[in-house]
């Protein structure tokens, strides 16, 4: 089915460079490149997103083409605009170059992916090989398949219908996407970087391609906080610390912000959402009419831009707002100051628009799924000056706060955070069309860190940084050209050129040690070490041949577990040959049910979800009522999941014969492991009473709810099955605004739980069954 693939390739630019060309009157070539790519795509995720539902994935995609491709021959036929006619401002030699650089950043980025794929790789592969699987379209949680989440899954969507075109795997998907996107976002910031330069500095095409450089690659000052901490022993350094220790552990990547290049296009959401982005951005300040062909090309990438990264259209219109407000304190200075602002008016109403349409959406959509309280819990910074963020020093989990002033969060951001109120100086005295916007866009993303707070996982604010750090980069190269002006002779040249020399290189050294190594080169504290000591082996000995070969091991033991195990592919195999798509899994170790795409009960990804005390109630019980309900046949016991299992309960089941082993692994990551199917549970329901009921818990602290019944007392009321306990909690809801307020949940646990915490409490308990009809 590969023809099938390469028709999905050539539809989408095709489709983009039509519309772009016939319908916008966009001629430079430097501009269509990118842009019919992005365009294209975004088009076919909104067609997609919305036929999904509806048809199912697979049909879904060859409608979707068909749509594209038969839009794309309307507009050839109709002869608007001659299609092929296309400027080419720069020559052969510098395209090759281009090329060149393109090639070198996708094949760096592919080193990675096969060593590594993507951030959050496991969650994204249950979610797009669940999409595959099941070919359904909004899909529910991959660990829980009664509640319906609202998440940017345009990445997963886009993956899933790449294994359903191609048949190739959903990792390899993965790897074509970020690959694929490294060299797209690339060009698009070479576009919007010749877009402002040529306008404002008449540059060509080196400093274009620098300015794309320095946008991909921003780079911090991490290197010179490493230095300082080995000279001076600042902790965590110490005297047992090399020089190569400290430069990896600390010196080459931060846990604030991370630039496009080296480590942000491996995030599902930033590796399609930069890409949006600079399309919108340009096709916003390159249109000058107000025509309903310029609002809907803003409406498609925008829709699209939302399923994929949302979070950046909402800086987007927050920047318009703020923008607005600096037109109207400036309008004196600008002609076209009314067109500039109706433009940013229209551009919000459609981004409220999205909005408010998916909001109802979602509500439509879940309103068939159990009820799960709102877990983000945005609110206003209680401390403004200081940031929540990632642990830097060896944990990632080892959050800890970052004031706006310190050298910690200025070294995390760099030469460009120092000199913003300059950069913000040559912005507002250049007066460019869109200069309110971009000084709007930096301006938001830097601030609305600080004001908000997302009390269930504080460190993800970090990500509205994007994209106005990778905006302040560009700029701040686009001030350093002024300085070719100033300065004559040697010092011409050599500052600005060291400066961007700090800039761009230490990124481009991150992705390649991470191609060569794996991200475990700056992530994983032993590997690190690992690399330290053969490093010194080698100096000592001189002996490639041992260096290379300890190298190549250290990186198959990181690659093991950081992608998929020989363990994991055993029990891959014996699932895909004996499972059934409605039968799901229970396991602290998901990742063999995630590789298939069958749901796979756990609490562990995504611990600030739901669903917690179910899962131990599972282990504890092995309720034969709960695992018939939950659809569970299948059953993998490794270390981390039998910490939470009661073997005794669970021998007995397999003495009595409904679960038996089916399967036994031995992994070099996580150790010993076995696969079970549960059997003739309806049989075993016959001589075994119900252990576990569904009841009422309050959100995050997970304390039971009770409820009055009709005399006022306090009471715990017990449900036979999660559809009963929902329906009852969303009637409750509507006049109990108290109850509301607690941010229930629906859990399963057991009885005997449950009749302790009343006798404590001197509750109540009440068995209930809902009549549906």
């Amino acid at each position: 089915m590969s023809y099938l693939f390469l028709i999905l390739l050539l539809i989408l630019p095709f489709f983009g460079w039509v519309i772009l060309r016939s319908f916008l009157n966009i001629s430079s070539v430097i501009y269509l490149l990118p842009f019919s790519f992005v365009f294209g795509l975004c088009a076919y995720l909104v067609l997609l997103y919305a036929l999904a539902y509806f048809f199912g994935v697979k049909i879904a995609v060859f409608i979707s083409l068909f749509i594209l491709f038969l839009t794309a021959i309307v507009f050839i036929l109709s002869g608007k605009k001659d299609f092929l006619k296309i400027e080419a401002p720069i020559n052969i030699n510098n395209s090759i170059f281009l090329f060149l650089v393109c090639f070198l950043i996708a094949f760096l980025t592919f080193l990675v992916t096969e060593k590594w794929v993507v951030w959050d790789f496991k969650f994204h592969l249950s979610v797009a090989s669940h999409i595959a699987r099941s070919d359904k379209f909004p899909c529910t949680s991959s660990n829980w398949p009664s509640l319906f989440i609202p998440y940017h899954f345009g990445f997963d969507l886009l993956s899933a219908s790449l294994v359903k075109l191609s048949g190739i795997s959903v990792m390899n998907s993965f790897r074509f996407v970020i690959v694929l996107s490294s060299i797209v976002t690339f060009l698009s910031a070479f576009a919007v970087s010749d877009f402002f330069l040529r306008k404002l500095n008449n540059a060509g095409f080196f400093k274009s391609l620098i300015g794309a450089l320095v946008f991909y690659f921003s780079g911090n000052l991490l290197w010179l906080d490493a230095i300082f901490r080995y000279l001076f022993k600042i902790p965590p350094v110490d005297s047992s610390w090399s020089f190569l220790q400290t430069i990896l552990g600390i010196g080459i990547h931060g846990s604030i912000i991370t630039d496009i290049g080296s480590g942000g296009i491996f995030f599902a959401s930033v590796t399609l959402g930069i890409q949006m982005f600079l399309l919108i951005l340009f096709l916003f300040l390159y249109e000058k009419s107000l025509s309903l062909k310029y609002m809907i090309s803003l409406l498609i990438p925008s829709i699209a831009l939302f399923h994929c990264a949302e979070w950046i259209l909402y800086i987007f219109l927050l920047s318009l707002i703020v923008s607005s407000f600096i037109l109207f304190l400036d309008r004196n200075k600008k002609e076209d100051f009314k067109v500039n602002l109706l433009k940013n008016l229209l551009y919000s109403a459609i981004i409220f628009s999205i909005i408010i349409f998916n909001g109802i959406a979602y509500k439509i959509l879940s309103s068939n799924y159990t009820y799960l309280p709102c877990f983000l819990e945005l609110i206003f910074n209680p401390t403004p000056f200081f940031l929540r963020v990632f642990g830097r020093f060896g944990n990632l989990n080892l959050h800890r706060d970052v004031g706006l002033f310190s050298w910690d969060f200025i070294s995390e951001f760099g030469i460009a955070l120092i000199l913003l109120p300059f950069i913000f100086y040559r912005i507002f005295k250049n007066n460019f069309n869109g200069y309110s916007l971009i000084l709007s866009i930096i301006l938001v993303s830097f601030v609305s860190p600080f004001i908000l707070y997302i009390k269930s996982s504080p460190p993800d604010v970090i990500r509205l940084f994007h994209p106005g750090y990778e905006l302040l980069g560009l700029f701040l190269f686009i001030l350093l050209l002024d300085f070719l002006k100033t300065f004559k002779n040697v010092l011409r040249i050599t500052l600005p050129g060291i400066i961007i020399s700090t800039i761009v290189i230490p990124p481009i050294l991150i992705l390649s040690l991470s191609g060569i190594f794996s991200p475990a080169i700056y992530l994983s504290y032993p590997f690190i070490g690992f690399i330290d000591y053969s490093v010194k082996d080698f100096i000592k000995d001189r002996n490639f041949r041992k260096f290379s070969s300890n190298v190549t091991e250290g990186v198959k033991l990181v690659r093991k577990g950081s992608v998929i195990d020989d363990a994991d592919i055993k029990i891959v195999n014996y699932l895909r040959k004996n499972s059934s798509s409605d039968e799901y899994g229970l396991s602290s170790y998901p990742f063999p049910f995630d590789y298939l795409g069958i749901p796979c009960y756990n609490a562990l990804r995504g611990s600030g979800l739901a669903r917690k005390i179910t899962y131990v109630s599972l282990l504890q019980t092995f309720d034969p009522y709960l695992l018939e309900e939950l659809k569970i046949k299948w059953f993998y016991l490794e270390p981390k999941t039998a910490e939470f299992v009661n073997l005794k309960v669970f021998e007995e089941l397999i003495k009595n014969g409904y679960a038996r082993e089916v399967l036994e692994v031995n992994s070099e990551v996580y150790g010993k492991g076995t696969l079970y199917e549960f059997v003739d549970l309806n049989k075993y329901m016959l001589s075994m009473p119900r252990k576990t009921y569904w009841t009422y818990f309050v959100y995050f602290t997970q304390n039971i709810i009770p409820l009055p019944d009709s005399s006022g007392k306090e009471m715990f009321y017990l449900f036979t099955s999660e559809k009963e306990a929902t329906e009852y909690l969303k009637k409750e809801m509507k006049t109990n605004t108290d109850l509301k307020n607690h941010k229930p949940f629906v859990d399963a646990v057991s009885e005997e739980i449950i009749k302790q915490q009343a006798a404590i409490n001197d509750f109540g308990i009440k068995y209930n069954k809902i009549n549906f009809n």
